[in-house]
């Protein structure tokens, strides 16, 4: 686009506004391509994540577990301080409720 906008400082006056036309989409190319690197990050800048309350470390790391084994996890607290108090629920099946609780952190884990 470039070599026809300096064509157009040679032509005749009849094709002025065709090359009036070129300049204008030149232009508002270049200011696009300006503006676009600037406005992105705001566009899509995402909020922080909410800081971590609780951490749950798994009975065996590798999250496998024999047939006969406790599955479970050890809560403990986060960097953040605790603001809700936590209840935790059993089910089998995700249908049937074997046992229902509150997590106690006082001592700094459950």
């Amino acid at each position: 686009m470039a070599p026809e906008l300096a064509r157009c400082g040679r032509m005749k006056r009849t094709v002025g506004e065709r090359c009036r036309k070129i300049a204008s989409e030149f232009y508002r190319t270049i200011r696009l391509a300006i503006l676009l690197p600037l406005v992105a990050p705001v566009v899509y800048a995402q909020p922080a994540p909410p800081v971590q309350q609780l951490v749950f470390r798994p009975y065996h790391a590798s999250g496998l577990y024999d047939v006969g084994d406790t599955v479970g996890w050890i809560v403990s607290r986060g960097p953040a301080a605790l603001t809700y108090a936590y209840k935790w629920t059993i089910r089998r099946n995700n249908k049937d409720v074997l046992k229902e609780g509150t997590l106690v952190l006082s001592s700094g884990k459950d």
